[in-house]
């Protein structure tokens, strides 16, 4: 049989087999039997370093708010001591002590505590960042374990198939029924298949190392889990792609930055006119002769060097803004993407799944043909390659099915407790 003839019937049996495209209305939120417990996700979620970075991080912009509510102005204590001699004459004991602060100008202190609340809150989203970050992580490299021991069960499959192939073509040579060529095709198809083991091993082996630096604190099951077949998402795209946007928490972020920096910008507009200093200061002269008490008042002009920070402050409020429009672009594009591939992956593996039932047919029918003398074990071999294959190609897009659909449920915040952090 040749590959065209093959190709042939595998796409009648896709054309015989075909259902509806689209996702399913009967569905569920996938990922109950492929992924481990939520509480555990969510345990190495939180212990992550780049979430835990993200915390200490937030810890910062805490007691940075701190800092702004009291304000940069300290007291500040002066005095001296002088021993006065007047020759001739007498020795007086002198000195002078004083107290000063500078007080923040009407308005500045709750400009302050404005800049630190929305610090705190760009801290949190950007840690609720990390923790999604680090989900589609997870969810990339559990997948990649997951579709690695796929490929590798077809390997094995293959290799034990061209076993069984070359024990009965050896069977059927020495009762004269086969041909020492049939013997020598065999035994480099399965050469060929055994090779490919050793490379699949090697994945997996990567795979299950990549998930162990990862994530330490998971302990891989030993039987590894098999993909499920992937399901179609409720609701229509729209709704979806709106769920992305909605619970980004780039654009959250980005947003609570140019709102920042525009604070931050409008405080230095406040400081063009600086904060007087005010003290009290009590003196005494001549052995005590002369005391007194009084009240100081300082107040710093230079109004350029103000005025150029106030500028720059400004621009870089306006470089914020973009930044949030910019991100606003971005994950459109993203909510966009995830919609799509979700749909195109789900489809493009009903295709595949159709092809592999059609493939295992053609196989069946090709060993009966064999088997009666009508085909040659030359076109046997030759279809069990491209049913294995198939059966590669069907793993494969089930895989990216799974890994488009898992995208976007998690840029939803749909799944592994991440719409908790939107409450």
């Amino acid at each position: 049989m040749t590959f065209a003839k093959y190709t042939g019937l595998i796409v009648a049996g896709v054309i015989a087999f075909s259902a509806p495209d689209g996702f399913g209305q009967d569905t569920a939120a996938p990922g109950g039997r492929l992924f481990p417990p939520v509480e555990i996700i969510s345990r190495l979620l939180d212990t992550h370093p780049m979430v835990r970075e993200a915390g200490a991080k937030l810890n910062a912009a805490e007691a940075d708010a701190r800092r702004l509510r009291v304000g940069d102005h300290d007291f500040v204590l002066e005095g001296e001591y002088v021993r006065r001699d007047v020759s001739p004459g007498p020795v007086f004991n002198e000195w002078n002590a004083g107290v000063s602060r500078a007080i923040r100008l009407p308005g500045k202190a709750s400009a302050d505590r404005k800049i630190g609340d929305i610090g705190i809150r760009a801290a949190e989203l950007a840690r609720d960042d990390a923790r999604h970050q680090t989900a589609l992580l997870f969810k990339d490299q559990w997948i990649a374990w997951t579709e690695a021991s796929a490929q590798l069960s077809i390997d094995e499959a293959e290799a034990d198939t061209y076993r069984k192939e070359v024990d009965n073509v050896q069977r059927r040579l020495d009762l004269k029924g086969a041909s020492q060529l049939d013997l020598e095709q065999a035994r480099a198809a399965l050469a060929q298949a055994e090779s490919a083991e050793i490379e699949s091993r090697r994945v997996l082996d990567g795979a299950a190392l990549t998930l162990h630096h990862s994530f330490p604190d998971l302990v891989l099951p030993s039987k590894v889990p098999s993909f499920p077949q992937p399901t179609g998402l409720p609701g229509g795209e729209a709704e979806w792609r709106m769920r992305v946007i909605e619970h980004s928490h780039e654009i959250a972020l980005a947003a609570a930055q140019a709102q920042r920096a525009m604070s931050i910008a409008h405080r230095a507009s406040m400081d063009r006119f600086a904060d007087p200093t005010i003290g009290v200061r009590a003196f005494q002269e001549r052995g005590g002769e002369e005391t007194g008490i009084g009240v100081s008042l300082s107040i710093p002009f230079g109004l350029r060097r103000r005025q150029a920070i106030s500028d720059t402050m400004r621009a870089d409020a306006v470089a914020a803004s973009v930044r949030e429009q910019s991100m606003r672009r971005e994950i459109a594009l993203v909510a966009d993407k995830d919609v799509s591939d979700a749909v195109a992956s789900f489809n493009a593996w009903k295709k595949a799944a159709l092809a592999r039932k059609a493939s295992s047919d053609v196989v069946s029918r090709m060993r009966r043909a064999v088997q009666l003398g009508d085909r040659d074990f030359s076109e046997l071999l030759l279809v069990l390659r491209q049913h294995f294959n198939v059966e590669r190609s069907e793993e494969k897009q089930r895989a990216a099915a799974h890994r488009a659909l898992f995208q976007l449920e998690i840029d939803a915040h749909q799944i592994w407790g991440l719409h908790h952090e939107d409450e």
